[in-house]
């Protein structure tokens, strides 16, 4: 770090004016320092206009705690223009007034930030006046003559030293008359001036290396821009006015020193000789180019500065794909290198002489965010997305739907960069035989950029960086990082993810249909519909039965499959005679030859077994008969399996779990909904919402409410949960022929759901959070969920949303903020083993303290530690506890699950300890609503077990309670078509709770459902 200290001086810094000051370095111009930026572009997104701020204030906090005044104070200029002013005058602003989430809370974050500091930044600025007043140091707008020649540099300095002081501060407040250089001198050098020999050792120096810099040297009398080396003698596009005299060189870049200019390529301009705010917009008569260049390019002609990097959040200003200019300039350094990797010297360069480099961070988005590579073409695959087989370029771009949309896009056109370089920590090469999974990660992107880039051939081979992110920190410094803020406004860090996988984007599933879709998929819920209201039909004859009916053949037709069954057809033994009666048996109708109507596409067939289910019947305790084999007429109803032809299990447990759940359940099925729930239409929407998933969700509870069929198959819910994905383009494809995560698609469900029933979705904007210095927290919780349900009213808000209250106490000044937020379902950490756990220890686990490190104070007004803690402040009556099973090694790559039992009583549970105050609260007279006042006793009804490794592989199923009987250990175990009765904590010798627990070796539970009782 010390050795960026002296690149951290802003530019018009002169060091020759600190020789009368006592030997501390004079601080630059208060005009320089309150000079507007120049580097930032207005028309950028809000999103980046806000990061820039909030880089820049954080870059001026730092270099006032390093007591470096100058740049605290034009890094807070820099950030409060932008905040104040180009926010503002933006597009979208009205927008962002309105409450636009995240960046809203941002914007009103750094706005408060900028009010607070205020009154230090006065008193830096108050310094910063009186040291030029001390110093004598004269603004770089009033210093042109010393960039003109050797000569006038020198005479400058003996101007200032003089006279005590006195006329060196009258020359400090007047502006210089300048006077042009006598003809004699003109491209001469000064000689015997009155300059200490020191001073001349080192401009002789400073000469002898630009001169090394320019090439081979010219004659005296030559123009030193023009090269003796061989240049096109094309001539350059567009009009350009060439300087009157050969002065104007590189001595102006003394100001910038030690950031040594590179070679100049035909032409030095002079007023581009430096590193600029404006190089990312170059004017039209561009100094360097040639008649085939269609589009110029930044003169770069200077190493940038970390100064320079942090107002412009890169190290170089990006350049269009397609530009060509540059090309040759990268190709003659990069291209003739056949090596598949790239160093961090040569990286630098290619970034420098071109910005077309497409950088590939291929860490996890944890160290991402931490710090990579400063530049705006740097992205991030994840390791995760990499591992999967045999993965082509077009599959990675889909895999990035949930990445930033700017990554998704500069990865769909890989093909226009000149470069693309990846780089992961510390990799020298590209593994020839890869022996783990972070060699498997980089032969797999490489694969995929070489061999699977259908369409999108790169101009050259992909590169990895040799030596990875550590040698590009060990060449540019750690301050060349750029770190990542996701949610600057909140307090607490994205590593601290307590909802696990749950809290995703709100708007991932939800995307409008077209209108020609609705109509399909309306006609397909009116045929239903129809079907299910037509009356049984019943026939009149004979002629008309055997119609319906006809008999099944003995011999298979040649155009027909043979059915699938296991058992000899069940015609012959149904009709046989009782060989001891002379009685014959009673009349039975024959099988049908053709199946039967569907209704909801809902088909009563049986089961095709998945591919990876296992037999759960398979126990120690004696196997309960089927429940189709119970039902003989006594009353009871048959309960509905689920048909499972591929890989279907997550969405048939899914489905079984939100049917048992109490009013939830029932709302649907008997289609109360329709009266309650009305959705309105959004300003951007063209047709009135068609609530397609609820209707679908509602007709297939109504049939399997009836207690008619004995397996049904949900067919128009995957078809249209498969048509939301691929509309969205997810990751996940619900309805395919792939295994998927229960969790994700009950999610998924929930989110549509809310999203057809919110009564309120046509409004915009985000619940506010209460003010807790002037109420109970009690009281603050009500006042919060009012705020929420002014935007949120929809049937997951009445039966499944409850609150949570985050308690962040900061060490030093031990004040604490609370933050409220809204959930659907608890992730209750597991750890890896095989020790039994219960239930109470995962919820202590996730509500315990949790050390920040970087928790941004407002009292301390700086980043200090503090201690997070979380507690719920609102149950809703339905409560879906999710058992974080699933932990991934950065190290290796791997998702190891934990098979550890976790146990808890089915029958009374208690969440009130990890209530705020135990639940023993008061809320405010007149709150009707029970969610906020205990005991929270709770009863588990259903049970989604897992069997398997991953979430994304082996077979799900489902424990739900019997809702026919009163029996409170009475359970019915659904295996897709399979439904089985069972006890469960009974403790008599059929009882199966142990089993449910765990049983094998990997088949534990995963999600666990919640009543609340009383």
């Amino acid at each position: 770090m010390a050795a960026n200290a002296r690149y951290s001086l802003p530019a018009g810094y002169n060091s020759h004016a600190a020789n009368g000051a006592g030997g501390k370095p004079a601080l630059p111009h208060i005009d320089d320092v309150l000079a507007l930026p120049t580097d930032v572009d207005s028309k950028k997104p809000l999103k980046w206009l806000l990061e820039q701020a909030e880089m820049s204030l954080r870059q001026s906090e730092m270099s006032r705690d390093f007591n470096r005044p100058a740049l605290a104070l034009k890094d807070f200029i820099r950030a409060s223009i932008i905040t104040v002013q180009l926010v503002s005058h933006h597009k979208d602003y009205l927008m962002l007034k309105e409450g636009r989430g995240d960046l809203s809370r941002k914007h009103a974050a750094l706005m408060t930030r900028i009010k607070q500091q205020n009154d230090i930044y006065d008193q830096l600025k108050k310094d910063i006046i009186a040291d030029n007043k001390r110093t004598g140091v004269l603004p770089k707008s009033q210093k042109p003559v010393q960039s003109q020649s050797n000569g006038n540099h020198k005479s400058a300095a003996p101007h200032i030293s003089s006279s005590n002081g006195h006329a060196m501060t009258a020359s400090g407040k007047v502006k210089p008359k300048v006077h042009p250089k006598p003809q004699s001198l003109q491209g001469n050098a000064v000689s015997g001036h009155a300059r200490s020999s020191s001073t001349n050792t080192v401009n002789v120096d400073l000469a002898a290396r630009f001169a090394n810099l320019r090439g081979p040297q010219t004659t005296p009398g030559q123009d030193p821009r023009i090269k003796t080396h061989q240049i096109p003698s094309l001539k350059p596009a567009g009009p350009r006015d060439m300087p009157s005299s050969p002065q104007k060189s590189e001595p102006g870049a003394t100001h910038t020193f030690p950031s040594l200019p590179k070679m100049p390529d035909a032409i030095y301009h002079p007023a581009r000789g430096s590193v600029s705010s404006d190089a990312g917009h170059p004017p039209a008569t561009t100094p360097r180019g040639s008649s085939s260049r269609a589009t110029p390019t930044p003169s770069l002609s200077n190493m940038p500065s970390p100064v320079s990097a942090r107002q412009s959040m890169e190290y170089f200003p990006p350049v269009p794909a397609n530009a060509t200019g540059s090309r040759s300039l990268l190709q003659s350094s990069i291209s003739n290198n056949e090596a598949d990797s790239i160093t961090a010297e040569e990286l630098f360069q290619a970034m420098k002489q071109t910005g077309s480099v497409l950088i590939i961070d291929i860490r996890s988005r944890v160290e991402f965010d931490e710090g990579h590579i400063m530049s705006s073409s740097t992205i991030c695959v994840e390791a995760s997305i990499l591992l999967r087989d045999n993965i082509s370029a077009a599959e990675i771009t889909e895999s990035l739907v949930l990445s930033p949309n700017q990554e998704q896009s500069q990865f769909d056109q890989r093909n226009k960069y000149e470069l693309v370089v990846f780089y992961d920590q510390d990799s020298e090469e590209i593994p020839r035989s890869p022996r783990s999974s972070d060699d498997m990660v980089i032969v797999s992107l490489h694969r995929a950029l070489v061999h699977f880039n259908y369409e999108r051939e790169l101009k050259q081979p992909p590169k990895i960086l040799k030596g990875g992110l550590d040698a590009w920190i060990d060449l540019m410094g750690s301050a060349s990082l750029q770190s990542t803020s996701l949610n600057s406004s909140s307090h607490i860090p994205a590593s601290r993810a307590r909802s696990g996988t749950f809290q995703r984007r709100r708007s991932k599933y939800i995307r409008p249909l077209r209108a020609d879709e609705v109509k399909v998929w309306q006609e397909t819920l009116q045929n239903e519909e129809m079907g299910a209201n037509q009356p049984p039909e019943y026939h009149r004859s004979t002629e008309s039965f055997l119609r319906r009916y006809p008999p099944i053949l003995t011999e298979q037709e040649s155009m027909t499959s043979s059915p699938a069954t296991e058992q000899p057809p069940r015609y012959t033994s149904l009709h046989k005679i009782d060989p001891y009666t002379d009685l014959p048996s009673p009349p039975t109708r024959p099988a049908p030859s053709v199946p039967r109507l569907s209704y909801s596409s809902l088909s009563h067939t049986s089961d095709e077994i998945d591919r990876f289910e296992e037999p759960v019947t398979r126990r120690q305790t004696v196997r309960p008969k089927n429940v189709a084999e119970q039902v003989t007429g006594d009353g009871y109803k048959l309960y509905t399996g689920l048909n499972n032809p591929h890989n279907w299990c997550y969405a048939n447990s899914t489905v079984q779990s939100l049917l048992a759940s109490p009013d939830f359940g029932k709302e649907l099925s008997d289609s109360t909904w329709t009266k309650e729930y009305r959705a309105p239409k959004k300003d951007s929407e063209k047709i009135e919402p068609p609530q397609l998933m609820i209707r679908i969700m509602s007709n297939l509870f109504h049939w399997m409410s009836t207690g008619n069929l004995e397996v049904m198959k949900a067919q128009t819910l995957m078809d249209y949960s498969q048509h939301i994905c691929k509309q969205s383009r997810s990751n996940a494809q619900f309805g395919g022929t792939q295994q998927q995560d229960a969790q994700e698609f009950m999610s998924f469900l929930m989110e549509q759901l809310h999203d057809e029933t919110n009564s309120r979705r046509n409004l915009k904007g985000n619940a506010m959070q209460p003010n807790t210095k002037s109420q109970p927290l009690l009281y603050a919780a009500v006042q919060y969920w009012y705020n929420h349900i002014q935007y949120n009213d929809s049937i997951v808000d009445r039966h499944w949303r409850g609150l949570e209250l985050s308690t962040v106490k900061c060490q030093d000044c031990h004040t604490k903020t609370y933050t409220f937020s809204p959930f659907e379902w608890i992730p209750a950490p597991v750890a890896l083993g095989s020790t039994r756990q219960t239930l109470e220890q995962s919820l202590h686990q996730h509500i315990a303290n949790n050390t920040l490190d970087d928790f941004s104070c407002d009292k301390c007004r700086r980043n200090t530690r503090a201690m997070q803690s979380i507690s719920f402040a609102r149950l809703p009556p339905l409560l879906c506890v999710c058992f974080r099973r699933f932990n991934y090694n950065q190290a290796t790559g791997d998702i190891k699950k934990s098979t550890a039992p976790v146990t808890w009583d089915f029958n009374d549970f208690d969440f009130s300890p990890y209530f705020f105050e135990n639940g023993n609260g008061r809320p405010p007279p007149g709150t009707n609503d029970h969610a906020y006042q205990g005991p929270f006793r709770y009863e588990c009804y259903a049970v989604i077990v897992h069997a398997g490794s991953r979430t994304d592989n082996g077979h799900y199923f489902a424990y739900v309670r019997d809702q026919s009987t009163h029996d409170p250990y009475a359970w019915l175990c659904c295996n897709d078509s399979r439904v089985t009765r069972v006890r469960i904590g009974s403790g008599d010798r059929d009882d199966i709770q142990n089993e449910v627990f765990k049983s094998g070796q990997d088949r534990v539970p995963y999600l666990v459902f919640f009543r609340r009782k009383g």
